[in-house]
């Protein structure tokens, strides 16, 4: 399986719906989520007059029966699905009108949140395809790499096979920045350009990399320790880790530490490093991470058999929550954790669930759940199974 894929599992299977929503105790200022939408069936019919509302927001693919190609399903912002796509044809055609036939075999798919384009590479091989929003074929390049279009599709993040070296792409595939280490483990990549820092990785066997893209700088940073996975917060300058110690107190054992991403040429030395939580032992696996925008960091801790996820631990300031997995047998390699404003977002192939410092939220079942996306424009997040849409936002928001 292609490492940059991990965060998409496609699965194909019949749909069963419901929502069960938990209780809440009266704490202020809860993350909930409230479902504005379902959507399941065919592409709708849009008037000229509805065009301007119904604009494409959000799209999502899966791959075919035989993984030569994609099934693009395309939503407008409410969520109703108005065009699918299956790419790439057997049959090409270039902008200069000539013909030829691709070669079918596995791939895979990437592209931006709104498919303002879009890319097809092989599992084996080197033939990549571009495409345009409508699904033109434009033009085929040879790129051996892994790769993964970011949200906003200003960047593309490419990988080597054996995890060794991380390139940033522009749309057009020509390189922007150069990382090389010893397997990397986390990366995170940012549209914003107006940031000191749009992208940050870490290495396993401690280095922590981060760049200012737009102005072509690399900054590195060294630590004594493994790193298993990593989060970074690209407004407040700041990187959070799981790494592994060895000390004669707690033995062999996994911290969560939080420090300052690199911002300066030759900077080797970690700055304004804590320890945020001590775990009582080590985990070949890593941690799924998320940082709320309030600051508060949640992770989810692997049980003894370390296969299935226990339990979710939300830091805030120097107070530590800790909560059972409300659901049976969660695979921790499973489940994507992320962060929405004042609270967190876990999924799962067969659901969601929501939470906050104070507890559960809400715990939303869909059968063969694939992504969760968030939209830019408004805090939607769009929730995608197999046959099927659902959107939310915030419980307060209009």
């Amino acid at each position: 399986m292609k490492y940059l894929r991990l965060t998409h599992l496609f699965i194909a299977a019949g749909l069963t719906y419901f929502s069960l929503h938990i209780t809440l105790d009266s704490v202020p200022e809860r993350f909930v989520l409230r479902e504005l939408a379902y959507h399941a069936g065919s592409a709708v019919v849009v008037s000229a007059k509805q065009e301007e509302n119904s604009k494409i927001a959000m799209v999502f693919h899966q791959p075919t029966e035989d993984a030569s190609g994609a099934i693009i399903k395309q939503y407008t912002l409410n969520g109703t699905l108005k065009n699918t796509l299956v790419l790439p044809p057997q049959i090409l055609q270039t902008p200069s009108g000539e013909t030829f036939k691709r070669a079918r075999k596995p791939g895979f798919l990437t592209h931006p949140d709104d498919g303002s384009y879009f890319i097809w590479f092989p599992q084996l091989g080197t033939e990549v395809y571009f495409f345009d929003s409508n699904g033109t074929f434009l033009w085929e390049k040879k790129e051996s790499r892994y790769l993964q279009a970011s949200p906003e599709g200003r960047y593309i993040l490419a990988a080597a096979g054996d995890h060794s070296r991380l390139m940033v792409l522009n749309p057009s595939l020509q390189p922007l920045a150069d990382f090389e280490g010893l397997i990397f483990t986390h990366f995170r990549l940012s549209d914003n350009e107006e940031k000191n820092w749009q992208f940050c990785a870490s290495f396993i066997d401690g280095e922590i990399v981060a760049a200012a893209l737009e102005k072509k700088e690399q900054y590195r940073l060294s630590l004594p320790w493994p790193v298993k996975s990593l989060e970074c917060d690209f407004n407040t300058g700041k990187f959070w880790a799981q790494v592994e110690i060895i000390d004669e107190t707690h033995g062999r054992h996994d911290q969560l530490i939080q420090a300052d991403l690199p911002a300066t040429h030759g900077e080797t030395k970690i700055k304004n490093m804590t320890v945020l939580y001590r775990a009582f032992r080590s985990w070949p696996l890593s941690w799924p991470l998320a940082v709320s925008q309030e600051g508060d960091v949640a992770l989810l801790l692997p049980a003894e058999d370390n296969r299935y996820a226990e339990k979710i631990i939300v830091l805030h300031g120097d107070k530590v929550f800790m909560r059972d997995i409300p659901t049976n047998a969660v695979e921790i390699a499973d489940i994507r954790l992320n962060a929405a404003r004042n609270g967190f977002i876990m999924t799962t192939n067969n659901g969601m669930i929501t939470f906050d410092r104070h507890g559960i939220t809400g715990w939303y079942a869909r059968n063969n759940l694939h992504d969760l996306r968030q939209s830019k424009s408004k805090n939607y997040f769009y929730l995608a199974a197999d046959e099927s849409l659902s959107v939310f936002t915030l419980s307060d928001e209009p």
